[in-house]
């Protein structure tokens, strides 16, 4: 893997996949004190897959997309349906009322990776086990969410903003 180079945030093209490497969310829970860095998966990302783009999760799901498709000059479409939730958000929506999916979108310190690929790459990505398709990059601006009955949404990145 070595000369591989880096992917970067701003190599995201419309038509691309957007996947993860896990589970989101609810990281405030115990995640963000004991995590694995995902050196070894984003090397094989970029090495064996050839992903287009990519960016760790550390402030949200839908903050570092919004990060990653403003370097692309690009938007996105995630698939309510496709968003891995973990089961740490799940007890904490339980406990705080807002919902699973809203946690996996939001929360911060999650230190999955988040990536955009080619949708025949992506398809052996998720093959391998190591990530799962979330959605698709597109060439309007914006980033939406398209929920289970078909209907588009705007997404609002709410997670962790650097001042």
């Amino acid at each position: 893997m070595k000369g591989v180079e880096p992917p970067r945030r701003s190599g995201a093209r419309p038509g691309d996949a957007i996947g993860v490497t896990g589970p989101l969310g609810g990281s405030i829970l115990g995640k963000h004190l004991r995590f694995t860095p995902r050196v070894k998966e984003g090397r094989r990302l970029a090495a064996r897959f050839g992903v287009s783009a990519m960016i760790d999760l550390s402030d949200g799901l839908a903050t570092d997309l919004r990060h990653l498709c403003r370097e692309s000059g690009a938007g996105a479409v995630l698939e309510e349906r496709r968003v891995p939730v973990s089961g740490a958000a799940r007890r904490l929506s339980r406990k705080d009322g807002r919902t699973p999916l809203v946690h996996a979108l939001t929360d911060g310190e999650d230190y999955e990776l988040l990536y955009a690929a080619a949708p025949e790459r992506a398809r052996k990505i998720e093959a391998a086990g190591l990530g799962r398709t979330i959605g698709e990059i597109v060439g309007a601006e914006g980033l939406f969410l398209k929920r289970r009955d078909g209907r588009l949404e705007e997404l609002h990145a709410k997670g962790w903003e650097h001042r």
